[in-house]
């Protein structure tokens, strides 16, 4: 419109699909953990298949960090590596993150890819992150998968290992290290007689620094006759399960060298019956009974390495253990009972509703247990019930339920209601409780205010200690070349102990490039089914 916009001394940037090297768009911030902060990216366009990334950070309250990264692409390999270094004011030490990620396809039936994560410390994403999921994480994953398909089948080599940063957790709470870990998964479905085959084998060398060592190998056949109609469907499998250990020679020479077999048995069987509920829809009623017989066998002698407890949802009634891992085989006799009903609009398949009920009948008790836990004794699972709706086509509701009928108690939920009009007209209203744990409400949205305002927000709220987890507000600016965005934070860190609060801003040249800090992923990541178009 013949108004000048932005002076600047000097810019250059390509007007073709071309990368070119040269100093990128600034980033500038404030936060109460950092201070006032400035990021001056310089890109270097190396080849074709080569470019770097240098971006120096200055932080008022804790110095000059350096960061770079490099990134590669091959015929058949490709990744990227990412280093930071900073001698920290307010650490008064030196601190360095390191990552490297790569892809390798050797052949279309093989890939190797490696994941490596380090820091200086464990206060290192509390103090110097800006993204609460990477704030939030307690290990860092360090591993390389080799895979090879086949018909049959899958082979995965695996060596793993983690840094923990929770400072909350002990020595002893560290995860296992794998290396190796050799895996194979296949079958042959629709084999003789009309049977489904299947197998699962394992072999693993576990490591810890404070824990027993060993290895251990894990086998586990099955054989299932899948039977199906239009209407039903009835499905028994035989499996069993066969766990041998190696363990170090500090432990006694009897208690070295342990194993287990188990078999199961489970029968899965379910009908579906139609109506037509209008001249637009069809409801289905499913009914679902899914049996399972495992004998017990004592496993107290055999170690844990990396099995634990499964969360207890709908999805969990039809499963043939409640644990994790092949440490321990839950012993069993019991019955699951669901009903679920659908409502189909028959012109476009859309499922329209969806709403299921189910719980699991115990005939006996069962003893086997993850160490220092007692046998579980309830004749009766919480009751599971799930809740979907597509109400018009804006409205979205998603909910489930697990109701405790020993003390006639919530034992744990969670609601969700969505308007979403299209990517930037949505509104979110959700809440979680877990009994003995937390509850809280969130509310968060992304709304045009005018023909040029936007404003967006995400409030997370714990009712269970009346104290805000996440306050965010913003504001964006939109003309036809050029957009503005502002956003003030506050969240919590430290363990929940402390808030941060952090102010971000952004702007949008049209087709040229971003000023200020990255938020996209903030707010889309914040606000469930909220885009940001630029």
């Amino acid at each position: 419109m013949n108004v000048p916009f932005l002076y600047t001394p000097w810019i250059s940037f390509p007007i073709t699909d071309e990368r070119k090297s040269g100093f990128l768009a600034p980033a500038i911030g404030n936060s109460d953990k950092r201070g006032f902060e400035l990021e001056t990216p310089y890109y270097w366009n190396i080849a074709p298949n080569y470019d770097a990334t240098f971006t120096p950070r200055y932080m008022s309250d804790r110095g000059l960090q350096l960061n770079g990264e490099f990134r590669y692409l091959m015929p058949v390999n490709r990744g990227d590596l990412q280093l930071s270094w900073l001698d920290d004011d307010a650490y008064e030490d030196q601190r360095w993150l390191g990552r490297w990620r790569n892809t390798l396809r050797p052949s279309t039936h093989s890939r190797v890819d490696i994941d490596l994560n380090g820091v200086s410390d464990k206060r290192y994403f509390d103090d110097l992150s800006t993204s609460l999921d990477v704030i939030s994480a307690t290990h860092l994953d360090r591993r390389m998968d080799a895979r090879w398909w086949f018909d049959q089948g899958e082979v995965l080599l695996r060596l793993q290992g983690y840094q923990t940063v929770n400072e909350t957790l002990l020595s002893t709470q560290y995860p296992y290290r794998r290396v190796p870990q050799l895996l194979f998964t296949g079958g042959i479905p629709d084999g003789a007689l009309g049977l489904d085959y299947g197998l699962r084998a394992e072999w693993v060398q576990f490591d810890h620094d404070d824990l027993v060592n060993g290895s251990r190998l894990d086998l586990k056949p099955s054989i299932a006759l899948p039977v199906r109609t239009p209407g039903s469907f009835l499905e028994p499998r035989l499996s069993g399960r066969y766990t041998a250990y190696r363990l170090d020679d500090s432990l006694p020479a009897d208690q070295r060298e342990p194993d287990r077999l188990v078999p199961t048995f489970s029968l899965d069987s379910g009908l579906i019956f139609e109506r037509e509920a209008s001249d637009r829809a069809i409801q289905t009623l499913e009914p679902r009974l899914f049996y399972v017989y495992t004998p017990y066998r004592d496993q107290d002698d055999l170690p844990v390495f990396d099995t634990g407890d499964l969360t207890f949802t709908f999805d969990q009634l039809f499963r043939e253990d409640r644990f994790s891992g092949p440490d321990r085989v839950g012993d069993a006799n019991q019955l699951s009972l669901a009903l679920t009903s659908r409502l189909v609009d028959t012109a476009s398949g859309r499922e329209r509703l969806r709403a299921s009920l189910g719980q699991i009948f115990y005939f006996e008790d069962r003893e086997v247990t993850l160490p220092d836990q007692p046998a579980e004794t309830r004749t009766e699972s919480d009751l599971a019930a799930e809740l979907g709706a597509q109400l018009g086509n804006f409205w979205k509701i998603d909910s489930s339920l697990l109701w405790n009928p020993d003390t006639e108690q919530t034992a744990r939920g969670s609601t969700r209601i969505q308007y979403r009009r299209d990517s930037r007209h949505v509104f979110n209203l959700g809440y979680r409780y877990r009994e003995d744990d937390f509850e809280q409400a969130e509310i968060s949205f992304g709304w045009p205010l005018s023909r040029r305002w936007n404003g967006v927000g995400r409030w997370v709220y714990a009712l269970d200690d009346n104290r805000d987890l996440e306050a965010l507000g913003g504001l964006e600016y939109e003309s036809c070349c050029w957009k503005a965005r502002l956003v003030a934070r506050q969240y919590v860190t430290d363990g929940g102990t402390e808030y941060n609060n952090a102010i971000y801003f952004q702007l949008v040249l049209k087709g040229l490039m971003d000023v200020g800090r990255n938020i996209e992923d903030l707010l889309e990541e914040g606000i469930l089914g909220y885009e940001l178009q630029d």
